[in-house]
């Protein structure tokens, strides 16, 4: 299961007051999430994924364009990356999720390790997105691609590659195989 909170909480509360949620309130909802999930599928692992890095000055000259209220910046979105990578680390050490969660940070991912703790330029990040905060074709595969690497590295057993059928594919049914008549429509 993956959460993917903080993009919109992270807006700023005096620019955009519905969206807005304080960190405090942020890392205490991503924390009941958790309870929730451990209390009714406790076998469930968990892939905590960080708000993604703004690219301010796209998001701001479309909001302009439209006359809307940017709402964001990248310094505050960082708070709510921050609090999301502090949440997993309380949530493994301190809530009994240890090996069952793991966290990526779409900070290090979009801007490597050595980049996500400086300031940034928006273009650093700007080819992720379509409009400066939603991804575009590369930010969904970059996250897609860190997702699965994530399973294989943390939960050998879950990733696609390890895991067996456990439904015949529907091409390999022939029409011989004493199936039920309704599965074969003319």
């Amino acid at each position: 299961m993956t959460i993917f909170l903080g993009a919109n909480d992270s807006a700023i509360r005096d620019l955009s007051p519905r969206q807005h949620v304080s960190v405090p309130d942020y890392k205490k909802h991503i924390h009941a999430i958790l309870d929730i999930v451990r209390a009714v599928s406790p076998a469930t692992k968990i892939i905590l994924i960080t708000p993604p890095p703004l690219d301010e000055d796209t998001w701001t000259a479309i909001n302009l364009k439209y006359d809307s209220i940017p709402g964001r910046t990248a310094e505050h979105t960082r708070l709510y990356r921050d609090a999301c990578i502090v949440t997993g680390q309380e949530a493994r050490q301190f809530h009994g999720w240890g090996n069952d969660l793991a966290v990526i940070d779409t900070w290090e991912l979009f801007l490597g390790r050595e980049r996500m703790e400086k300031v940034y330029a928006p273009e650093d990040v700007q080819d992720f997105y379509v409009d400066g905060l939603h991804f575009g074709q590369k930010g969904n595969q970059a996250l897609a691609e860190a997702i699965l690497k994530t399973i294989k590295n943390t939960w050998p057993e879950l990733h696609p590659d390890s895991m067996q059928e456990k439904i015949v594919s529907f091409h390999l049914i022939g029409a011989n195989d004493n199936l039920p008549s309704f599965l074969f429509h003319p």
